[in-house]
């Protein structure tokens, strides 16, 4: 019975992505956007004389043990996408503004690894883990930019258009979860491993 409901739920969550691609793409851009926008900045502005980056000085957080490494940075991200996710109601303004502080973080640290010749430990350090979180919070947006246009709507819609979206953006939420959690576990134990030799 159960496994039957979880066959249904993530047939369901297909079609979801697949119906709502559009969304999926105009998040992606957005997050595009902001990766080159953030790589460009930090191309022009004045270089810090230290590297950003130090292999040879885990963060602090590696003090901490696994299962509690795991847990902070699952709900750190679960809550940032739940707020990316429903937050979208005020008119898609903060997906919009998350996405391309996301992407223009990114791409401004790539920029530094680039000119300090530390790309190999970007990629090691953000990739692992990356390909789970990074469409989590694609995702997220994707609805929080939906969930946006209710105001657009017109009057005799906005309450259906509102509670599709809404019952839409649980179902999602539900792969959400399942995404930031593998990439909690992965950023907890495979990538300090990657980076630093131990975890």
């Amino acid at each position: 019975m159960g496994s039957l409901a979880l066959l249904k739920s993530m047939r369901k969550i297909i079609k979801l992505l697949v119906r709502n691609r559009r969304w999926l793409w105009q998040a992606l851009r957005i997050f595009l956007i902001g990766n080159l926008l953030g790589f460009l900045l930090v191309t022009v502005l004045p270089k810090p004389e230290q590297p950003v980056f130090q292999e040879s000085e885990p963060n602090e957080l590696l003090n901490k043990s696994v299962g509690e490494r795991i847990r902070f940075f699952y709900l750190h991200n679960l809550l940032v996408s739940l707020i990316r996710l429903f937050g979208g109601i005020l008119f898609g303004l903060w997906p919009t503004i998350s996405l391309l502080y996301l992407g223009a973080i990114l791409g401004g640290v790539f920029s530094l690894s680039v000119s300090h010749q530390m790309v190999g430990f970007f990629v090691l350090g953000t990739l692992p883990h990356g390909v789970f979180e990074l469409p989590a919070a694609i995702i997220a947006a994707a609805w929080g930019l939906k969930l946006g246009e209710w105001i657009m709507q017109p009057i005799g819609k906005k309450a259906k258009f509102l509670y599709s979206t809404l019952k839409e953006g649980v179902y999602i939420f539900l792969l959400i979860a399942v995404l930031l959690l593998i990439a909690a576990i992965i950023e907890s134990t495979i990538t300090p491993f990657l980076l630093f030799g131990s975890y």
